[in-house]
Formats: structure tokens, sequence, C-alpha cells
């Protein structure tokens, strides 16, 4: 997934010979200034801040997600969260229709969408990723 940070057309020039997959990312991403982050099954290029803490972002969700996941009835609701599901969206989706979609597939209420500022995004597909992804 492609940071709309990241301006898509930039024109790179790279060449590549017995590397692995992790630094050909590294190359494309370093010219831009951004960097790179796997989470789960997603590879995500963004601005460089961003990157280095996502998967500590989302590793502290999934923390606070398995301390609710005391009790039977909790514990239930907890394995439903973590089920995986492929999230795709057409070009020109907002994020707030694109929170409203995982909302709907997990079956989570967004308390308010008013603090998300209107933009409007590429489209993408992010395989098997839990609500916390």
């Amino acid at each position: 997934m492609l940071d709309r940070r990241i301006d898509p057309s930039s024109e790179l020039e790279i060449e590549v010979t017995n590397r692995s997959v992790r630094e050909v990312l590294d190359a494309v991403a370093r010219p831009v200034a951004a960097g790179v982050s796997v989470v789960g099954n997603t590879v995500y290029i963004g601005p460089a801040a961003d990157s280095r803490v996502l998967r500590t972002l989302v590793h502290r969700r999934d923390n606070e997600l398995s301390e609710l996941a005391r009790g039977k009835s909790r514990a239930a609701r907890v394995a439903k969260l973590r089920r995986e599901f492929t999230i795709r969206f057409e070009d020109l989706t907002s994020p707030r229709d694109v929170l409203s979609l995982i909302a709907r597939r997990w079956d989570i209420t967004i308390e308010s969408t008013e603090a998300i500022p209107h933009d409007l995004w590429a489209g993408a597909e992010l395989p098997r990723t839990t609500v916390v992804e």
C-alpha cells in the first residue's frame, strides 16, 4: 500500500542483483524519503517516520485487544475481531468510507468520523488483514 503522501508518479531508476525483496523495497523507498513497514500481509510504503512506528502501533492495539479477551463472552468477540478478511476499495474512496467498510466487516461501531479529514485515496487491496491491522 502506497501512502498517498508519496508521489506515485516519481520516476526511480534502481538496479537490483541478488538482493532480498526487503532490500529492493528499501531501495525503492529511499529516493522518495519513504520507509517500508510490513504489517501482516501488507507492505506499507509511506513517510519514514510513520513507517518506523506502524508495526509498534499495531502490536500495541493487538495487546489491548488481548487484554479485553478475559471472560468467555469477550473471548468469543475478540476471536471474531481477529478473523482475517481481505479489504478492497476503489480509487477515489474517502478514508471515512474505508473505515465504514472495516466497521461493517468486523461489526464494530465508530463513534465519530468527524475528526477524519476529507481525502480521496487510490484504490487498494489489503489481503487477509485483521481489524487491528
